[in-house]
């Protein structure tokens, strides 16, 4: 944060570095245990998208359970700090009790916060704004995470909404990937009021260009980036990539790793390179090595983007 300056007009201008650190969710948690990787993310993120089935639908037995798999991650890593988000199926149309059993996964003694929802992103704000404060009056003195799907301009006003009954941070579930500036007014202005913009993305690569969307988080200036969990198309069955690709911290564009650069990880981690250029290797092994570089490689990405921008007050 730079130094306070006075304008002509007596306005104050803020200084703000933007920086994106990225997360690391359950299932890439996995792949780097299996694979011997350090863990360097500060932040690690227990997405849970109800797909097992039981688990489909939220209960008090498997709440419990998913408690108890966050104080073992907390546990193993008790430097990091865990975030428990339950990633809802795009536009769901949510209950008050589907709601409420979400956010007490997250609550719990020694928990490092919870997560508020939305009904669905279609929500009239006046519902919003009333059932919110009823959720704040249940949780308490807890660090709050508000959860909002970037869909539509709704999202605006419930992120002001959200804002004016105290909540800093924000979790925005990536959607109308079309709307660059919708994204940037929302992460601006959590920005601004000191928050921090989480940025879930549903999807890794585009399909045709091979870019990374975690170029748009960053683009946008958001505080952190993290894989979500991606749904599929129904019963629609799923085409395999030809190849797996890894992602280049130059341009944030998926590659055959031939055309990485030199500082990648696949080119400098020599566990990581003999595994890679071993012909017998299996495809899954070759998918968790390109997930896991990307949070290495990404964090490359990163740096090589952190600007200012200058706030008037």
């Amino acid at each position: 944060m730079g130094e306070n300056k006075m304008t002509k007009e007596n306005k104050t201008k803020q200084e703000v570095i933007l920086e994106t650190d990225i997360g690391i969710n359950q299932k890439e948690l996995a792949y780097s245990e299996n694979l011997g990787m350090d863990i360097s993310q500060s932040r690690i993120f227990v997405i849970e998208p109800l797909r097992k089935k039981d688990r489909q639908k939220l209960t008090e037995s498997n709440l419990k359970v998913i408690q108890a798999e966050i104080k073992n991650i907390k546990k193993k890593y008790p430097t990091k700090k865990v975030t428990f988000l339950v990633q809802f199926k795009k536009n769901m149309k949510k209950t008050i009790e589907q709601i409420d059993l979400a956010m007490r996964c997250g609550m719990f003694d020694g928990s490092d916060g919870v997560c508020l929802y939305e009904t669905s992103p279609e929500q009239n704000i006046k519902n919003f704004s009333e059932e919110l404060s009823e959720f704040l009056k249940v949780i308490g003195d807890i660090e709050k995470n508000m959860v909002l799907e970037i869909e539509s301009n709704v999202v605006r006003e419930k992120l002001l909404i959200a804002l004016k009954k105290g909540i800093k941070n924000f979790i925005l579930i990536s959607g109308a990937y079309n709307d660059l500036s919708l994204w940037a007014q929302l992460v601006m202005k959590i920005i601004r009021e000191k928050g921090t913009a989480i940025v879930v993305l549903t999807k890794r690569i585009h399909p045709t260009t091979k870019k990374a969307y975690m170029d748009k988080a960053v683009s946008v200036g958001a505080s952190i980036v993290v894989h979500g969990m991606e749904f599929g198309g129904g019963k629609k069955k799923k085409v395999k990539p030809k190849e797996i690709l890894f992602f280049d911290g130059r341009d944030a564009v998926y590659k055959n790793k031939d055309k990485l650069p030199s500082n990648s990880i696949i080119s400098t981690n020599k566990k990581i390179k003999e595994l890679i250029e071993d012909k017998s290797i299996k495809r899954q092994k070759k998918y968790e090595i390109s997930r896991v570089c990307a949070l290495g490689d990404g964090k490359t990405f990163c740096r090589a983007n952190i600007r200012k921008v200058i706030f008037e007050t």
